[in-house]
């Protein structure tokens, strides 16, 4: 949704991987800030409209700065109601849920591996393809 924790701030979980790997390319998909689903989501939490788009826009140039730091960083824009969080590294899904009770973060994760005929992994994969697809790049 706004990805501070995971990759948007300067002190988060993934910002040295990506560095230190040049072959590593991370793929972000971020709410966009100006959506009616942010401010949809924002009223959810008890945020204003403009506090979730400021913090996506945080988001948004932690990832800049981290791409002018040699990151291979790709960001995305979509406008639907985030429902899911989800953090693909290779073959596993780390996949959470929004509610309108809590935010992402507060969530229990739950580890999906990709295996033959595992279902659920290919549902939550085909819809990132599809967000991928159907969003757009700004960076």
């Amino acid at each position: 949704m706004r990805g501070l924790g995971i990759i948007g701030l300067n002190n988060s979980l993934l910002r040295a991987t990506v560095v230190s790997r040049p072959e590593t390319t991370l793929r972000v998909l971020l709410l966009h800030p100006d959506s009616d689903a942010a401010a949809r989501r924002a009223a959810e939490i008890g945020e204003t409209a403009e506090q979730m788009a400021t913090g996506i826009r945080v988001a948004e140039a932690s990832l800049r700065a981290l791409a002018d730091q040699g990151g291979k960083v790709e960001l995305y824009f979509y406008s639907t109601l985030a429902v899911w969080r989800i953090a693909a590294v290779d073959s596993v899904l780390y996949v959470s849920s929004f509610d309108t009770k809590w935010e992402g973060h507060e969530s229990q994760i739950t580890k999906i591996v990709g295996s033959p005929g595992g279902a659920l992994y290919a549902g939550f994969h085909r819809m990132l393809t599809e967000l991928f697809a159907t969003s757009a790049r700004v960076l």
